[in-house]
């Protein structure tokens, strides 16, 4: 970095370095905002003892949204919901025996 800054070499060498800053946007503050809410709309459903199912059919109808986006919001955003609100309780369905 500090040889972008200050080159050390003929005229020739500095003319070709450059430094560039860009700010690439991964998504409007707003989209953010609207998908955490989204998601902890899922985890609350979630913690209050519905499935993950139910409560993304659940809340895809309160965001007018499909299932499948609203799926895709709470796999990408989930570990960040349970870092802010604590790890969802263990679901107590029987799992089924071996054979």
């Amino acid at each position: 970095m500090a040889a972008l800054i200050a080159p050390r070499g003929t005229e020739s060498q500095i003319i070709k370095r450059r430094i560039r800053f860009e700010y690439i946007e991964a998504g409007t503050p707003a989209d953010n905002l609207r998908k955490s809410r989204i998601c902890k709309a899922v985890y609350s459903a979630v913690a209050k003892g519905d499935s993950v199912n139910a409560a993304v059919e659940k809340v895809a109808e309160e965001w007018d949204l499909g299932p499948r986006q609203v799926m895709e919001i709470w796999r990408q955003n989930r570990a960040n919901a349970a870092f802010a609100h604590g790890v969802l309780p263990r679901s107590h369905r029987r799992k089924k025996p071996f054979p």
